[in-house]
């Protein structure tokens, strides 16, 4: 999510993990700013911290190496975090599958929502941890170049974890119209539309 959020832990929590993360990838904080061609942020203590949000969805280009960085230290993260849960799970429950609605994770199209900053999961920070693959479908439209997004994802999940499936849980094709209980048959012909098309990708 949001580096500084103010109803959920931001990634502002991991600033002393990811000191330590260019530490242990590159020998020191100067040697990796040297290979990455700029400065990382700092606090007014002079402190490495995360990249804000402007940093994640408007990087200048000579920031690009930098935010490549920080989105494996956030995979990393990820990762290790998922791998305490899953642990913990399967000491309760050693005989259920694990994983979960992955959002718009996987999604090839991220707009509006989908910003940078808010910090969808990659497959590859999952992968190690889940028994299947998990996508959403609330990105996809009702068309065919947006239908490709299940393509993208579906490809992507396998690459990541070639062993376990990919199961679609959640997604549709909205027929409310919000005043009644009547439903247009325009409507339904959409849905049974989008529902061809998602079967069909």
């Amino acid at each position: 999510g949001s580096y500084n959020a103010n109803n959920y832990l931001g990634r502002k929590r991991w600033d002393a993990d990811w000191r330590q993360w260019i530490t242990d990838q590159y020998g020191s904080i100067a040697h990796a700013e040297e290979l990455w061609g700029c400065k990382a942020p700092r606090n007014s203590a002079g402190q490495v911290i995360g990249l804000s949000d402007y940093n994640m969805d408007s990087p200048k280009a000579t920031e690009s190496t930098m935010v490549a960085a920080y989105y494996r230290f956030m995979d990393d993260m990820i990762a290790k975090e998922f791998a305490e849960l899953t642990n913990y799970i399967e000491v309760l429950d050693p005989n259920h599958l694990i994983s979960f609605r992955m959002s718009m994770s996987g999604s090839a199209l991220l707009s509006g929502e989908g910003k940078p900053s808010t910090g969808f999961y990659d497959f590859q920070s999952l992968a190690s941890t889940m028994d299947f693959m998990s996508p959403e479908g609330y990105l996809i439209l009702n068309n065919e170049e947006s239908m490709m997004q299940i393509v993208f994802a579906n490809a992507y999940a396998r690459y990541t974890s070639p062993n376990a499936p990919v199961v679609w849980k959640e997604f549709s094709w909205d027929v409310w119209n919000g005043s009644s209980f009547n439903v247009s048959q325009y409507n339904l012909e959409l849905e049974a539309k989008y529902y061809k098309l998602f079967l069909e990708h």
